[in-house]
């Protein structure tokens, strides 16, 4: 298990080797600067306590490295007891095996930043397993604070294209191996192989309940990339998860909770050097705001229809 910590930023904090994790001083120095200046808020003291946990699990496996700069709290203070007992009790905390786990703190209600991200950042085009917050800052202001659980994956590329094409979860690849197949998972493809207006190192992700990917030729492996040849084409094929998240309480996103989604039964994607050639799926439809836009498969090439 690894951890990673990071403040007010998508950026992962960047630590020193070392064979020392982190002591129970540098802990508590970490959740004070971290939390100190926050108030339960409308969250609650039970959810500040819970995040102060995870906080406290997630930075143990950290290198040891120089506390921050923080006051001195007088041991009988209520602060310096709820922070001693989320240390104590965060041993009980757990992240699946193989995974990584990142905390982010926010003070927008929404982390436009943190959506267009480049593929090297492990939180890009991630979904928080869990939302801490809103809690209350010293001036009042809302802080949020984010749980990403990152599990291993396989970045794909073509010789002579430095840009990841496409990011699928981790799977042993031997060096002859020209198909690779997935269970429930989440595939990415950068965006601009879909259309030129992307912005730079945005990725678009599928949900799927299985896909599979044939290639023409094998590629070479070093630690998480697969490199194919130039030349080599890629097929992608999958089978769309309809499932849905349950719907929002009543108040700001409601019309997005009032779309309807109805995914096609069946998708296949056509790569060739690192681009993509044709895109094949079944019939689907969207409702936004009240308006139904359908896209019917035609052996023609497929338009939407309004």
């Amino acid at each position: 298990m690894s951890a990673v910590l990071v403040k007010r930023s998508t950026k992962p904090v960047k630590h020193p080797l070392a064979a020392v994790n982190m002591d129970q001083t540098a802990l508590l120095a970490h959740l004070q600067a971290l939390t100190g200046d926050l108030d339960p808020g409308d969250a609650g003291p039970a959810d500040l306590h819970d995040l102060r946990r995870r906080l406290a699990a997630s930075l143990r496996d950290l290198p040891g490295e120089t506390p921050p700069d923080v006051a001195t709290l007088p041991e009988e203070s209520c602060l310096a007891s709820q922070l001693k007992l989320a240390v104590a009790e965060s041993p009980a905390e757990r992240v699946p095996e193989g995974s990584r786990l990142f905390v982010v703190r926010r003070q927008a209600a929404l982390d436009l930043q943190g959506l267009v991200s480049s593929a090297s950042n492990p939180l890009a085009g991630q979904a928080p397993a869990k939302v801490f917050g809103p809690f209350s800052d010293e001036l009042r202001n809302p802080v949020w604070f984010d749980e990403f659980l990152i599990g291993p994956t396989n970045q794909i590329v073509w010789t002579g294209h430095a840009e990841i094409t496409l990011v699928v979860p981790a799977a042993l690849v031997l060096p002859a191996t020209r198909k690779l197949g997935y269970g429930e998972c989440s595939i990415w493809v950068v965006a601009s192989a879909l259309t030129h207006s992307a912005p730079a190192g945005a990725y678009a992700g599928w949900k799927v309940k299985k896909a599979t990917l044939e290639f023409s030729a094998a590629g070479t492996v070093s630690g998480h990339k697969l490199t194919l040849p130039g030349n080599a084409t890629c097929h992608l094929t999958m089978t769309p998860d309809s499932t849905e998240d349950a719907a929002p309480p009543a108040g700001p996103g409601a019309d997005a909770a009032a779309a309807s989604l109805d995914r096609p039964d069946s998708a296949e994607v056509f790569f060739s050097g690192g681009a993509v050639t044709a895109i094949r799926a079944s019939s689907a439809s969207v409702t936004v705001f009240g308006i139904p836009i359908r896209r019917q498969a035609r052996c023609t090439p497929q338009v939407f229809r309004q």
